[in-house]
């Protein structure tokens, strides 16, 4: 077991700094965030492919592993259109995190509520969801 925290916690000016600064508080292993997960500020996984593999070299120099991926997002939003951006950003982490080193991905359903990801909705229980 090794002990890890969500990559955003930790700040910094690159990825090289974030991840030397993970490893110098004694962590091992991060869930990486990107910026389309629901859990608040993330990194930027618009940005170009490179970037995103210089965030898992950062992070493999520092021999930090990225256990998995943060890809909270609300997969039954009530707004059709947000909810399949949501699944394809979805699949696009699905389809990058092997360049993370990781086959794990958490996720969360959702919710079709529209006053919030985590709030409650009756037809959150029904077959369709």
């Amino acid at each position: 077991m090794k002990l890890g925290i969500f990559s955003n916690v930790v700040t910094g000016a690159s990825p090289e700094e974030v991840a030397a600064r993970t490893r110098g508080f004694g962590l091992e292993a991060v869930q990486f965030v990107p910026a389309a997960s629901g859990i608040g500020f993330g990194f930027d996984r618009a940005a170009p492919v490179d970037d995103f593999k210089r965030w898992a070299a950062a992070y493999r120099q520092e021999d930090v592993r990225i256990a998995g991926v943060a890809g909270y997002i609300n997969l039954l939003h009530h707004d059709q259109r947000q909810r399949q951006d949501n699944i394809e950003t979805f699949k696009g982490f699905l389809r990058d995190m092997h360049d993370l080193g990781t086959r794990l991905i958490s996720t969360e359903t959702g919710t079709y509520v529209a006053s919030g990801d985590w709030d409650n909705h009756p037809d959150n229980r029904v077959p369709a969801a």
